[in-house]
């Protein structure tokens, strides 16, 4: 895979989702001197950072470094998806009785994880499909902005299948990119 990706240019990887196997995996590759592209690997929180051991795999000084394999982004997932109606959704789900989805953890859960990856130097990777995860999402990289001051985390919310309208400019006042996905 990594011969094909550099035949059509490409250097660099987002590797979205990475557990400690694959986090091994890379590293395995760049030591062995096999890795041609640079990996950014954002590390799987699901379970929290102490249940999944998240913390012990996270590196805020891999950036910036000569390594090819960094470990200074973490992936939360916000929701689920449009198909299984668990994408969190500002309206009800069509015909569906006040349904609007669900969200991975409470408000209150995913500000405090967000604040206190950004206060460690940690790239915030929100998976968000629904217009209400976006909006909590951005709710939360606002509230480590607030607590935590500027940084050059480059937060950034994947997926975006909804994305409520007022919350197009936020993305630009929080220095957060939107990372769409095409589907």
């Amino acid at each position: 895979g990594l011969a094909v990706a550099n035949g059509f240019g490409i250097t660099a990887i987002v590797d979205a989702a990475v557990d400690a196997d694959g986090l091994a995996t890379w590293r395995t590759l760049e030591s062995d001197g096999r890795l041609t592209a640079r990996i950014v690997t954002s590390i799987d929180t699901s379970g929290g950072l102490e249940a999944s051991g998240a913390l012990g795999l996270l590196d805020p000084a891999s950036r910036g470094s000569a390594a090819l394999v960094r470990a200074d982004a973490a992936k939360i997932f916000v929701d689920g998806v449009l198909e299984g109606e668990t994408a969190a959704l500002l309206e009800p789900y069509d015909g569906r009785d006040g349904a609007t989805g669900t969200l991975n953890q409470s408000w209150e859960d995913l500000r405090d994880l967000v604040v206190a990856l950004d206060a460690r130097n940690i790239q915030v990777h929100m998976h968000a499909i629904g217009d209400r995860a976006v909006r909590e999402g951005l709710d939360a990289i606002e509230a480590a902005r607030a607590a935590n001051g500027p940084r050059d985390n480059r937060h950034h919310i994947s997926q975006l299948q909804l994305v409520h309208p007022d919350d197009y400019p936020r993305f630009g006042r929080l220095d957060a990119a939107a990372n769409g996905q095409a589907r």
